[in-house]
């Protein structure tokens, strides 16, 4: 309740930063794909033409059957596009979260410049966690480089912003649910034999190819967050 009530502010600098580099990378991508043929000068896709070019880049490039939709259409979304290697078509898609920075988060940010901005915060929800809306302050997309927008948040003049966690809370108590429900759980036998087990790197190794010790931390936290993909899916 003090949250909602006290709200949150956003450093001026940092926002004025981030609009511009979302303008930029926005304008820049629009500017391609109209020079491509992909965009239209009112700024609305040309679907077939994409398309066209998806179907024969995959052609070209032997990557395989063509992805289409549940409906026989040829797919058009980020992940496609980027199989491609249309530079135009890759960018396009890695500009895909410029333009959503632009749309949802952009005008949260400039909002708390001049006012705070007060969310909604709900405790009692299905999954045991909390909820946040309007604006959904808990749903801030990770970024490092130029289109950060976490870093624009900033703690109140003489305050300072605290990260609190428990080490594999989930994984701990699913573990506990499972001694106390089936009696075993090889979960629970690790982190008993030794409390400071991280089951999401314990399973990033399996992910990871080569040796684990052998690849740099960038390439490990990338696996380790795509573990807790897998952990949390097949638990």
């Amino acid at each position: 309740r003090l949250m909602e009530c006290w709200g949150i502010r956003t450093d001026p600098r940092r926002v004025g930063a981030l609009e511009y580099n979302v303008e930029k990378e926005v304008a820049e991508n629009r500017e391609r794909m109209i020079k491509a043929g992909f965009m239209r000068e009112d700024g609305s896709l040309d679907l077939a033409e994409i398309r066209l070019a998806v179907e024969k880049s995959f052609k070209d490039r032997n990557l395989g059957p063509v992805p289409t939709t549940d409906k026989g259409c040829v797919k058009s979304d980020r992940e496609t596009l980027t199989k491609t290697g249309n530079l135009a078509l890759v960018k396009h898609a890695e500009a895909g979260f410029a333009q959503k920075v632009k749309s949802t988060f952009l005008p949260i940010v400039k909002k708390g410049v001049t006012m705070p901005v007060h969310a909604r915060y709900q405790s009692m929800v299905e999954t045991g966690r909390t909820s946040c809306s309007k604006p959904p302050l808990q749903q801030i997309p990770r970024s490092a480089g130029r289109l950060n927008v976490r870093e624009c948040f900033i703690p109140r003049e003489g305050m300072a912003f605290v990260a609190a966690d428990y080490d594999a809370i989930e994984m701990r108590t699913f573990s506990q649910v499972l001694l106390d429900q089936v009696g075993f759980s090889d979960m629970a036998k690790k982190f008993q034999a030794n409390p400071s087990f991280d089951p999401h790197t314990d399973f990033a190794k399996r992910l990871a190819p080569g040796v684990w010790s052998e690849i740099s931390d960038k390439e490990k936290k990338a696996y380790r967050t795509r573990s807790k993909a897998c952990n949390f899916g097949f638990s």
